[in-house]
């Protein structure tokens, strides 16, 4: 195998477990056998070792001594602080996007927005369906800004959220309809061209899923 194949096999293992992790397959505090991945994905140790070693730089695992690799575990106050810090990102996207946003952009928006809608009456038995079509909305958004470097950061904050188990749509059914109804005012906004209420609507909607899920994790511990 050549050096090409093999890091190409080693970002397969570790998409494949960074995406268990954030979809709650692999929950913080769950240790990670090494052998028992490579043979559950019939490849190496060797790419399994590697997947480990950039997902431990990313701080969503730690080596535990004569343990293995553990899923790291968020708090509540990260919780806090990582809205904190995603509002901060989200309302920077809209302040570089709404010059450059086209129909072409409203267009894709108002579809995301659509297949939302569509899945709203089933959503809690297709949330991660839905999940996907809201982190599609603000993909979107953050193309537009033409900023790969917030993009990203906001797709870190994303990750981390999704490590602690907590959504704000697991708060209840009427979060699914909030939702697409703060989606579809931050599309009507900057259809309008209105820089201003689209800050607003944005801000009002991180704001709302932050205290939903804030809600949800009060639920858990009565």
């Amino acid at each position: 195998m050549n050096i090409e194949e093999r890091q190409s096999l080693q970002q397969k293992v570790y998409i494949h477990l960074k995406e268990a992790i954030n979809e709650q397959i692999y929950k913080p505090g769950d240790i990670l056998n090494e052998r028992k991945v490579s043979a559950e994905l019939e490849v190496s140790r060797t790419p399994v070792r590697e997947a480990f070693k950039a997902l431990e730089a990313e701080d969503v695992v730690e080596y535990i001594p004569y343990r293995g690799v553990m899923v790291k575990s968020l708090s509540v106050d990260d919780l806090k602080h990582i809205f904190q810090i995603r509002e901060a990102l989200e309302i920077l996207v809209i302040k570089l996007a709404i010059d450059k946003i086209n129909n072409e952009t409203i267009r894709r928006l108002q579809q995301c927005v659509q297949s939302q809608e569509d899945l709203k009456d089933n959503a809690g038995n297709r949330i991660q369906e839905f999940i996907k079509l809201d982190m599609e909305f603000h993909n979107i958004l953050a193309d537009t800004s033409d900023n790969p470097f917030l993009k990203q950061l906001i797709l870190d904050m994303r990750d981390k959220v999704a490590r602690l188990g907590i959504t704000a749509l697991y708060s209840g059914p009427q979060r699914f309809y909030e939702t697409i109804d703060e989606h579809r005012a931050i599309v009507s906004a900057l259809k309008a061209d209105d820089s201003k209420l689209s800050l607003q609507a944005m801000e009002q909607h991180i704001r709302n899923t932050y205290d939903n899920a804030m809600r949800y994790i009060e639920t858990l511990s009565k």
